[in-house]
């Protein structure tokens, strides 16, 4: 069990709160099929307004940027150093592109570390993106109410727009232990539910390892906890147990999403794998990564609802 509490400790400092915000259209929304890009460029927008002080375009020439919440939370870089950002929206999974006046209009918000100290201000955020306006046609909508999801209590209702009052989060927190099991794992499914982009050097793979996902996990938290030091050791272990994992069956195919970026003036393409894929080997070590993959995403563009699979 010693690599099992190895894998555990790597991500014993992370905390992250699961969020389903619930929206009413108040007029037709138009929207894309897949709709991370354009609620990721709305609630960013919205939260740019609400806090920058000094209306500067950019902002890594502001005095302000080290303190600002819209720059902490949104921004690729500080200075000239890539960071991880501490969020994940997670679109509805559902093709629908109108919705009508009076349809409710729900969307997934993950918040990680020092993000969830924010939250009223991520609430005044959301509001204001409801009343800019989303979609072609910019179709405003009213934030109703929140609920927090955990894996070990029923959801929580922590905000509701007729009181406009925020009700304590601080126990809905997901936090290691809450993802942990003694269960040994001989046997294992996972079903990529969106793209999933791994990389390899750089370079997005098109075929999976089970060694690839484990090395994309295990970069990701360390993004987003950069100053957990973490013998290499431990980590070369893990990666080679991950090859000793044979894939059973996988039915994983290609699925291409394009995106408009208001930054590179053009569409992109972000393509990656979709599907199911069915392990066996010993898996008990890699349970508290893929758990905690299960919550916040693995691969490349994330922060869209990239990389979302979840545990068969």
């Amino acid at each position: 069990m010693e690599p099992f509490f190895c894998a555990s400790k790597l991500i014993e400092q992370l905390r992250a709160g699961v969020f389903k915000i619930n929206f009413r259209a108040e007029e037709t929304l138009y929207l894309p099929r897949y709709k991370g890009s354009t609620l990721r460029g709305a609630f960013g927008a919205a939260l740019r307004q609400i806090m920058c002080a000094t209306k500067q375009p950019d902002c890594n020439t502001c005095l302000l940027g080290e303190q600002c919440l819209y720059c902490s939370t949104f921004e690729t870089f500080r200075g000239n150093r890539a960071v991880a950002r501490p969020y994940v929206i997670e679109p509805p999974l559902t093709e629908k592109t109108m919705y009508t006046p009076e349809e409710p209009f729900q969307f997934g918000l993950v918040l990680i570390g020092p993000a969830l100290d924010h939250f009223p201000y991520l609430v005044i955020a959301l509001q204001a993106m409801g009343e800019n306006g989303i979609g072609r046609g910019r179709g405003r909508m009213c934030l109703e109410n929140i609920e927090a999801m955990h894996p070990l209590r029923l959801p929580k209702q922590i905000y509701e727009s007729t009181s406009n009052v925020i009700n304590t989060i601080d126990d809905m927190f997901i936090t290691t232990p809450d993802l942990l099991t003694e269960k040994e794992y001989k046997e294992l499914g996972i079903e990529f539910m969106t793209p999933v982009r791994l990389t390899r050097q750089g370079k997005l793979q098109d075929e999976f390892t089970f060694e690839l996902l484990v090395r994309a996990l295990l970069r990701r938290f360390h993004d987003l906890c950069p100053w957990v030091a973490v013998p290499r050791g431990v980590h070369d272990e893990l990666l080679e147990q991950a090859k000793q994992i044979s894939t059973s069956s996988n039915s994983l195919t290609w699925f291409d999403w394009e995106r408009y970026s208001s930054r590179q003036k053009g569409r992109m393409k972000l393509g990656g794998l979709v599907g199911k894929v069915s392990l066996q080997g010993e898996l008990t070590p890699f349970i508290p990564l893929l758990r905690w993959g299960e919550v916040l995403h693995v691969g490349k563009n994330t922060v869209f609802g990239l990389g979302k699979y979840r545990l068969l």
